[in-house]
């Protein structure tokens, strides 16, 4: 959505990214009529927010097959092409006596604004989805890296990682902290964290998880806004919010499932 605020702010938009998205077509950013290539400048290195409209960029990223899908004879038919399309194989499981179908192959394609195969690690990924927004959320901009996916796709490993592979989160605290030491001389920064959780349409404030459940409000100011949610200023360093995360982060709901033992059960969203 577009704000307005005349005489003091001409103009604030929403810059958001989706991660894990579901398929859709190759008119990836703005009007029918545009380019989906032009708004981040897909082939002129990294990426870049296009100027005076909204952006929605949507990557894939293929993860390998599991050890229990390799024992079980499971085989891979995910194929990237040109870094933009996916290719989903026919899986061949026709039945031999379906008629109908046994001569029709069911091989699908997709294209995307990225896609990222099994060998790209998640520093490759945030740079080509994510490290561009920094510059405009030092500016005043808002921006959401969103990450879905099916239980077990790798949305807690891109986004949180662990200490040998950084997620996104931590790659993103970096740069921006790294961005705000540029600046301090310029500007003043009050930089606070929030961390929820959303599980069977509860939301849970992972930094007091003995608190009740919060409600969503509209604030004549802010907007949509989850009221009573804890945050925590004065943060000096992305180390700081991390460790933070890490301890909200074991509260959690978890529950073991068939592509994962230790399964997060929930939406959990990092505000900064």
């Amino acid at each position: 959505p577009t704000a307005r605020v005349e005489k003091v702010v001409p103009r604030v938009r929403a810059y958001s990214l989706d991660d894990h998205a579901l398929a859709r077509g190759s008119r990836a950013v703005g009007d029918d009529d545009m380019d989906p290539d032009s708004a981040f400048g897909a082939g002129q290195g990294r990426p870049q927010v296009a100027q005076g409209q909204h952006n929605i960029k949507v990557a894939v990223r293929c993860r390998p097959l599991h050890t229990s899908e390799r024992q079980a004879g499971g085989r891979p038919i995910v194929k990237v092409v040109g870094g933009k399309t996916v290719i989903l194989e026919d899986p061949q499981l026709t039945a031999a006596d379906d008629y109908l179908r046994l001569n029709k192959s069911k091989e699908r394609s997709y294209i995307f604004d990225e896609v990222f195969d099994e060998t790209r690690d998640t520093r490759q990924v945030y740079e080509r989805t994510t490290c561009f927004l920094i510059e405009r959320v030092v500016q005043g901009f808002n921006a959401t890296v969103f990450a879905y996916g099916a239980t077990g796709a790798g949305k807690t490993h891109t986004m949180l990682g662990c200490p040998a592979e950084p997620g996104i989160m931590m790659l993103t605290l970096l740069d921006l902290f790294t961005e705000v030491a540029q600046q301090r001389q310029e500007r003043h920064f009050d930089i606070r964290c929030s961390f929820l959780e959303v599980y069977n349409e509860n939301i849970r404030d992972l930094l007091r998880p003995d608190a009740e459940y919060l409600d969503i409000r509209e604030d004549p100011l802010k907007g949509m806004c989850v009221a009573g949610i804890s945050e925590v200023g004065g943060l000096e360093s992305a180390e700081e919010i991390m460790s933070l995360l890490h301890q909200a982060n074991r509260y959690r709901t978890t529950e073991a499932t068939g592509a994962n033992a230790v399964s997060s059960r929930s939406h959990a969203v990092l505000q900064v």
